[in-house]
């Protein structure tokens, strides 16, 4: 399309462009371990008040029995066994679409700085999971006092 005939397309092509050099640069969407949409669980991190992050995982139909959670350094490790069916409930079925997978699963998310983890706290709710982290010491901003 010509610029000229829509002042807007000039527009919307810079903000596809940055769009695209915000995800492909940004430190709170590592693709490093991503395979395509197969991506289990998915999550989102966000900051609260620069002391904290949080992360929200979907994992539906999932018992906190069945997950582990750790944190080292500043990477988060989910792992989990996801049992879709049982043995016994598959007898009588022939799947004409099967997007559901039963299995394992680790996801190793590297988070933007150092988190205390002994303050991280993990609740699931409705098939969600979520981590607070507080922000380890060392990782926080200081004042620094000027001298004479």
């Amino acid at each position: 399309m010509n610029y000229s005939q829509n002042p807007f397309s000039a527009l919307r092509k810079l903000q596809e462009d940055l769009n695209s050099f915000w995800w492909e640069h940004s430190p709170f969407y590592d693709r490093s371990n991503l395979s395509g949409s197969n991506v289990f669980p998915p999550v989102n991190i966000f900051e609260r008040s620069g002391e904290t992050l949080e992360l929200q995982a979907e994992l539906p139909g999932m018992q906190k029995e069945h997950l582990k959670l750790s944190v080292r350094d500043n990477i988060l490790h989910i792992e989990g066994d996801r049992k879709c069916y049982s043995s016994d409930s598959l007898q009588d079925k022939s799947f004409h679409r099967r997007e559901r997978e039963d299995g394992t699963f680790r996801r190793s998310l590297r988070l933007p700085y150092k988190v205390n983890p002994d303050k991280v706290q993990a609740t699931m709710q409705d098939g969600v999971l979520t981590v607070v982290m507080e922000k380890a010491e060392e990782a926080k901003a200081r004042q620094i006092e000027i001298q004479a």
